[in-house]
């Protein structure tokens, strides 16, 4: 985990977006699409 240097913004941005896609607001506006088996 970055905590100083250059990385620590795009941490953050990362870490800000995955809690946004595990929000409730987020997965009721993009609900999961179903996944085709292979083979």
């Amino acid at each position: 985990l970055y905590v100083q240097g250059e990385m620590v913004d795009a941490f953050k941005r990362t870490k800000s977006r995955l809690e946004e896609m595990q929000s409730v607001d987020y997965l009721s506006r993009h609900p999961r699409r179903e996944m085709k088996e292979i083979g």
